[in-house]
């Protein structure tokens, strides 16, 4: 018995207030396991995404070392402040991750707002390493965000 994990695609871009959204294809991948696999155990794995269908543009959770086909000329580029001397990988120059691991649905910031502009406890929950609020993603807490910054859920 396999367990089937699906992406959660965003279905949106130009994601900016009052202008109309484009439609974007939706890409999904199914993984199946040929050996069930506790849900506790998903987050041992450590998916990635590839940029603009270029091989060597890995985006990963913060820390996780790349593989060999990862091009890391682009480490510490731009607003990336990435060390791989120091394992220290995919960071922004403010120190948070490039890419989110969020259970269940994720209302996104409108195109140019800083996730910290739409959700208020994010460093927070960052910084303690998820020790402080651990649901800084919730939306149906008003405490935790700026509902004008979020991407309205369709």
């Amino acid at each position: 018995m396999g367990h089937d994990l699906v992406d959660n695609a965003l279905p949106a871009f130009n994601t900016i207030p009052g202008v109309a959204p484009g439609a974007s294809d939706v890409d999904s991948i199914k993984v199946v396991f040929t050996a069930p696999i506790a849900a506790a155990n998903l987050q041992s794995l450590k998916p990635f995404l590839i940029v603009d269908r270029s091989r060597g543009k890995e985006l990963r959770e913060m820390d996780v070392a790349p593989t060999p086909l990862m091009d890391t000329k682009y480490f510490g580029s731009g607003l990336d402040d990435s060390d791989p001397a120091n394992g220290s990988y995919y960071r922004s120059k403010t120190d948070l991750p490039w890419v989110l691991n969020i259970p269940g649905t994720f209302r996104y910031p409108y195109e140019q707002v800083d996730i910290t502009d739409g959700y208020h406890n994010f460093v927070s929950w960052f910084q303690t390493s998820g020790a402080q609020h651990a649901d800084w993603y919730d939306t149906s807490d008003p405490a935790n965000i700026d509902g004008s910054k979020l991407y309205p859920q369709r």
